[in-house]
């Protein structure tokens, strides 16, 4: 069985939002681990917005899970029974705290990590992909498909004509990048949801 503070590093909302503060913050400051290492600035493809914030929280979400199960738990087993004794339980207890600090510590610097290496690797390669969508009019056809049924009513008409106009603007780009990341962060939350972790606590 698992102890309760194993249970609480691993699997509290509590820690998660801690994981899950600290990349948001940093990029909501517009700044990245790897280029602060380097002194360079950041790229304006990583400056944030609504868009990046909630993919960074998907990143963290599925970073969370992934690390918590990597990561081995410490059983009971390692915890020092009664033949020990109080003095064997006073020397060891110090150990296994300092290493189950140190376990906290790798999950959050982790996280910042991969989050920063996910916006690179994942995020910017497919605000290319949308930006290549829209300036193809892939989304303007898209949209001209969806509503030809009703492009010839009058009261559609002037919503229809300012669909099709957005799409093909700036507009359509951020109005892609903000779908692209709602259907990530979706389908993060449901995963996570359909595969909970289920937990034995012991003392």
């Amino acid at each position: 069985m698992v102890t309760h503070h194993e249970a609480y590093v691993r699997h509290t909302r509590t820690f998660q939002f801690v994981c899950l503060a600290l990349p948001l913050i940093i990029h909501l400051r517009a700044t990245s681990p790897l280029d602060f290492i380097h002194g360079k600035a950041s790229s304006v493809a990583m400056e944030p917005d609504i868009a990046s914030a909630m993919f960074v929280i998907s990143c963290s979400l599925a970073i969370s899970r992934i690390l918590a199960k990597a990561i081995p738990y410490y059983y009971v087993e390692n915890q020092p029974n009664a033949t020990e004794g109080r003095e064997g339980g006073q020397q060891r207890n110090p150990t296994i705290r300092l290493e189950r600090f140190m376990i906290c510590a790798v999950m959050v610097l982790a996280n910042i990590v991969f989050c920063d290496f996910a916006l690179r690797l994942i995020w910017i390669p497919v605000q290319y992909l949308l930006w290549w969508i829209c300036k193809h009019k892939l989304l303007t056809l898209l949209v001209k498909s969806v509503l030809y049924f009703v492009k010839d009513f009058i009261a559609f008409r002037p919503y229809y004509l300012k669909a099709v106009a957005n799409s093909s603007s700036k507009r359509g780009f951020q109005f892609l990048r903000l779908v692209t990341a709602l259907k990530i962060l979706h389908s993060v939350v449901l995963r996570l949801e359909q595969h909970p972790t289920h937990i034995t606590t012991g003392v």
